[in-house]
């Protein structure tokens, strides 16, 4: 929110977030972190800021340069071996907030805080 904020104030121009994530590779953080992040864009918005897009980080797990396979950034966990792609809680989370158009207080008391 601040940074979002910070940025608008300053520069007056639209605002797209295209890479947001978390490493979690036991996938307790992630739908919170998310929920949070979603939460903390709207605010900006809410007070004026021209948010006009967001992309988390990632879609699946991928390839980290410096770390390999090891992170696990991606809504959809990836099995190498077998390539099957699971969802994370976070695209539980996610699906919730596009469905409601918005972080609703209930998303945010499930999911987030």
């Amino acid at each position: 929110h601040d940074l979002v904020k910070r940025y608008w104030d300053t520069f007056k121009l639209p605002i797209v977030i295209t890479e947001n994530g978390i490493a979690d590779r036991s996938d307790t953080q992630r739908a919170k972190f998310l929920v949070d992040h979603l939460a903390a864009l709207q605010q900006a918005r809410d007070e004026g800021a021209e948010v006009w897009g967001y992309t988390y980080w990632s879609l699946i797990d991928n390839f980290e340069w410096a770390k390999g396979f090891a992170p696990k950034f991606g809504l959809y966990t990836v099995d190498y071996a077998t390539q099957a792609r699971t969802p994370t809680k976070g695209v539980e989370a996610y699906q919730a907030v596009i469905k409601a158009g918005k972080v609703t207080p209930e998303i945010q008391q499930k999911y987030g805080q």
